[in-house]
């Protein structure tokens, strides 16, 4: 009995989670919404390790992955700065260099043939630092208050992370030749 598909249901019901906490963050069920961002993170770590440990990776899971993440953080950053727990500017700036990879993967693909997806390992502690953050803000909201200085440097963290990456990814890729196709 193959198990191979449990990294993807754990991704898929990452995706699914989106719609939930974006709810809990709007009518503020902040603990709940804490919970269940944190076990979405987990989550992450969980279906990536499982299918690099025993094997399991897939192409859907190459590509569900990158939008289970780019789905959970767009859920999380753009509520808390519409409820100004987080500059908007930082939730504009993580849905644009999201945007501009999920554009790129869309051009590529049908400009230059099939994509492997394969995350950068820059853009991999960019979400991990990401879900820190977010993690951080609604331990503050939830209820002990941190220092304020330790939100702004997650802050400062996180957005030179993102431009970073964005901009790693749009070198990487436009650098990046197609696989030649298999002659048969």
């Amino acid at each position: 009995m193959s198990f191979a598909w449990i990294p993807n249901a754990i991704t898929l019901a990452r995706i699914f989670s989106a719609i939930p906490l974006a709810w809990l963050l709007q009518t503020g069920a902040i603990r709940t919404a804490l919970v269940l961002f944190l076990l979405a993170g987990l989550s992450d770590a969980l279906d990536g390790w499982l299918a690099r440990r025993f094997h399991w990776q897939s192409q859907l899971g190459g590509y569900l992955d990158p939008i289970a993440d780019k789905a959970l953080m767009l859920a999380a950053y753009v509520p808390m700065a519409l409820q100004q727990w987080l500059p908007i500017w930082l939730a504009a700036l993580i849905v644009l260099r999201d945007l501009l990879i999920v554009a790129g993967a869309f051009a590529w693909h049908y400009l230059r043939g099939p994509l492997q997806a394969e995350p950068l390992l820059s853009g991999r502690i960019n979400t991990v630092l990401q879900i820190l953050l977010a993690l951080l803000v609604l331990l503050n909201q939830a209820g002990p208050h941190l220092p304020p200085l330790l939100i702004q440097a997650g802050i400062a963290l996180v957005a030179f992370s993102t431009l970073a990456t964005g901009v790693l990814y749009v070198v990487h890729w436009s650098g990046k030749r197609p696989e030649p196709e298999a002659r048969s």
